[in-house]
This record gives structure tokens, C-alpha cells and sequence, in this order.
């Protein structure tokens, strides 16, 4: 598994919506590569924080999107 893939699937990860293969593969992947370990820590931090809002909110799909956009940009652009 390459960062690129790795990383576009940390959502469907935290979901449970891939297979156990797949999510073996990922944790494998994340285990082995600094950068994607980091990369996947603040993502998941992240969701969990927004979760701990008083006032219950979800995290708006074009939330989700720009935020997986911003560090994947981060993430591949200091390569």
C-alpha cells in the first residue's frame, strides 16, 4: 500500500466500512510509515474532538472533504 492510498481511506477506516484485509493492510501501512501514522492521528483526533462539542454537531460533508483536502496537500507537498 502506497501513502497516497493509505491515506484516502482513513475515513472509511474509522467507519469500519472496508474489509479486514484492507484494514490490515492499512494498519500495516501505518505502522511502517511516519508520515501516514501522523497523518492519520491528527485526522482521527480531529473527528474525535469534534464529537466533544457541548452542543451535539456532526462534521459536515465539505468539512470532511476540505479537511482531508488540506492534509493530504500538506502531507504530499513536503516530499
Amino acid at each position: 500500500m502506497n501513502c497516497r492510498i493509505c491515506s484516502s481511506l482513513f475515513q472509511e477506516y474509522l467507519e469500519n466500512t472496508i474489509s479486514q484485509d484492507l484494514m490490515d493492510e492499512l494498519r500495516s501501512h501505518i505502522e511502517l510509515c511516519e508520515r501516514c501514522r501522523v497523518c492519520f492521528k491528527t485526522y482521527s483526533l480531529t473527528i474525535q474532538l469534534s464529537g466533544r462539542i457541548e452542543q451535539p454537531c456532526c462534521v459536515s460533508p465539505e468539512a470532511m472533504d476540505r479537511l482531508k483536502a488540506m492534509l493530504l496537500q500538506r502531507f504530499f507537498s513536503s516530499h
